[in-house]
């Protein structure tokens, strides 16, 4: 008896050692007396756990587990649970900690900790849809947490299924939420509206209906109800689809409430935002001559109006068809109408940042002379038609270890158009200085004000040619240039000198170029087309291309253009079918033309399955950059790079890894 007081003293005593050197983080000391509590009772719960927590902190992920699973089936809680599953977590053994996760949700429903690390464990075990239901849950726990709207779209990525009543309120959220990029999963917003049978029963209408037909159908109660839907409204103002169902839906309400303006007030929220896409779209959609002639007659009542409850429902239909900076009185100023509720976001839009853009110009500084002709044309087409248009770049929470390890890494985005790329790489990489490129001042300019609303402080901007880059004076650990060689007049030179900028070890430079197989395979005919038309680079025939496409059979090669987004765009449609110049390569014309340039390439971008599906082919390349087997590959599969060729490259003698080189490490997050 008097043994056992004793060694429960002891225990006791122990316990107390343990738990002081742990508050006073002395880890390595903290192990001795828990380990001897074991010793003494093995089924001491309190020590297995201690000892598992411990050895977590230290990273050693195989004891902490042994002491943390002992210490669950001796006492299975949620805090052991939870501790648990953080290290299976560590461990990538997702599956099981999934199970330690549900096991604290059976116990504790809503609890927000393990909801998020349960959602994060379906999505790492390739249960993409569960992941997305997870994250939906936590979107209504704390709408508030970017993370968790980042993370639901991720699910969604590659996902065209139809989202239920929860999925479609939780992408709504996302929608709404300025910080988070929806378009990586627009697919499922597409095939949502394009199956779900109240949707698409209204959209199948409005695109079909007649000028007779229309009224009755915007004034019917389903309409009504569908085009105030958020998923729906909000979903037409941040995403471009190259869908005949949304052109055609946007083309006739626009018609209808030109001609009726009382069509318009049931669904004010609709044509807002059907507004704010056909801007995005540099308007596209196809005009009639009896519309333009109630344009011009819309744009002197607008200029005219006095009272402001008479301008909103003018102006609202009005930026449907013309940019509101044309009308007279916004020239200048947006005015006291840009405080409107109705009218705040088209203001902004269409006003106050088309003026904020054209006094950015002065302010953005320039290096060398445009000299190269082609250069000069290119410069021409983009001051024209900057593209593409973007509305969020994503705000990712970086961990410490990220922060440190890039900052002051010197990166070039060599034709950086609008911005875009720069801003998701100085998002990613906060620490770094990026200095982002272009020929265009009116793409610098609208890259620069993205950045300062989105709060990136990271970027300069500067106007200039590649060709040029040398009288930066300056070398770069990391270089960005995707789709930009195929546009100048010798690719070969514009690489040598990117080539001769990126520092000698250590570096990696990112290229994307066109493919001859993928683009000839899908716009042969597109092209032929366009020749046998005419058609030049100006609206009118660019739009005139749209309707033909947008008209021609289900079988048409022509309708090959709807498979890419920048259909949508009359900006992007002119840089994918109508651009001043355009090289495309074979995978052994690339190869050919980086070894010139003194360049090895590192590693392809390319989706997991052609990965895999290479690798299956090519077994003795397990790295995947045998760019003479990839040749090999895309003859089978001429389409597998439609979009682009993404390669990273990397100077011949540069032999440093991820380990010792941090801006090797950061391609990874890129």
């Amino acid at each position: 008896m008097q043994s056992n007081r004793q060694s429960n003293l002891s225990v006791k005593m122990l316990h107390s050692k343990g738990r002081k050197l742990i508050n006073k983080q002395k880890f390595d000391q903290a192990v001795e007396p828990f380990r001897k509590i074991t010793e003494i009772d093995p089924a001491d719960d309190v020590a297995n756990y201690s000892l598992g927590r411990i050895f977590l902190k230290k990273n050693d992920l195989g004891r902490s587990i042994q002491y943390l699973e002992r210490s669950f089936s001796l006492s299975p809680s949620v805090e052991y649970a939870r501790n648990l599953g953080d290290a299976y977590m560590r461990a990538e053994r997702f599956g099981q900690a999934a199970d330690r996760f549900k096991f604290i949700l059976n116990r504790v429903e809503d609890d927000e900790d393990a909801l998020g690390k349960f959602a994060e464990c379906a999505f790492q075990e390739g249960e993409r849809w569960a992941a997305a239901k997870l994250y939906a849950k936590l979107i209504v726990l704390n709408p508030h947490n970017p993370e968790y709207k980042s993370q639901f779209i991720r699910s969604l990525i590659g996902m065209p299924r139809s989202l239920d009543p929860t999925l479609q309120a939780a992408f709504a959220e996302c929608l709404q939420d300025s910080r988070i990029s929806c378009s990586p999963a627009i697919d499922a917003w597409y095939v949502t509206v394009n199956t779900e049978t109240r949707f698409k029963a209204v959209l199948d209408r409005l695109c079909n209906a007649d000028d007779h037909q229309i009224r009755a159908v915007l004034l019917s109660e389903g309409a009504v109800a569908v085009l105030n839907d958020r998923f729906v409204y909000l979903g037409v103002e941040k995403l471009l689809y190259p869908a005949d169902l949304i052109e055609n839906a946007l083309r006739n309400v626009r018609r209808a409430i030109l001609h009726d303006p009382f069509l318009a007030m049931p669904i004010l929220r609709f044509v807002r935002a059907a507004a704010i896409q056909i801007y995005q779209t540099d308007y596209a959609l196809a005009e009639s001559l009896d519309e333009t002639r109630e344009v011009d007659k819309l744009l002197s009542i607008c200029d005219q109006a006095e009272a402001a409850e008479n301008a909103i429902i003018p102006l609202l239909i009005l930026a449907c068809y013309r940019p509101l900076h044309l009308v007279g009185r916004f020239r200048e100023q947006p005015g006291p109408l840009a405080q409107n509720e109705e009218l705040h976001a088209l203001m902004k839009l269409q006003v106050s940042d088309a003026l904020n853009e054209r006094a950015l110009k002065s302010t953005i500084p320039a290096f060398g002379t445009i000299k190269n002709a082609v250069s000069e044309a290119t410069r021409g087409q983009y001051e024209e038609n900057p593209c593409p248009r973007w509305n969020s770049v994503e705000v990712i929470p970086q961990p410490r270890p990220m922060l440190e390890r890039t900052k002051g890494l010197e990166i070039l985005n060599a034709g950086c158009g609008t911005g875009l790329e720069a801003a998701n790489a100085a998002q990613t990489l906060k620490t770094s200085n990026i200095t982002a490129i272009d020929l265009s001042l009116s793409s610098l300019a609208y890259g620069k004000r993205k950045a300062a609303e989105a709060g990136i402080e990271n970027i300069d901007f500067l106007q200039g040619d590649i060709l040029d880059i040398g009288s930066l004076d300056k070398s770069f650990d990391l270089i960005l240039s995707s789709g930009v060689l195929h546009h100048m007049e010798d690719p070969q030179q514009g690489l040598d000198r990117l080539a001769s900028v990126l520092r000698p070890t250590g570096s990696r430079m990112l290229v994307g170029l066109y493919s001859s197989i993928a683009r000839e395979h899908l716009f042969a005919e597109i092209w032929q087309h366009i020749r046998e038309k005419g058609y030049q680079a100006n609206a009118d025939d660019i739009r005139q291309f749209r309707q033909d496409v947008l008209a021609s059979a289900p079988s048409s090669p022509l309708r090959n253009a709807l498979k890419f987004r920048d259909f949508t765009s009359l900006s992007e449609c002119r840089d994918m079918f109508f651009h001043v110049q355009e090289h495309r390569f074979t995978w052994l014309e690339v190869e050919k033309m980086i070894d010139r340039a003194g360049l090895k390439p590192v590693k392809i971008l390319i989706h997991p399955d052609e990965r895999g599906r290479y690798l299956a082919m090519f077994p003795d390349d397990p790295e995947a950059t045998n760019l003479a087997n990839w040749h090999r590959y895309e003859m089978q599969f001429p389409e597998t790079f439609r979009n682009m060729y993404y390669l990273w490259l990397a100077h011949k003698a540069d032999h440093e890894t991820k380990d010792t080189a941090p801006a090797i490490w950061a391609t990874s997050f890129l």
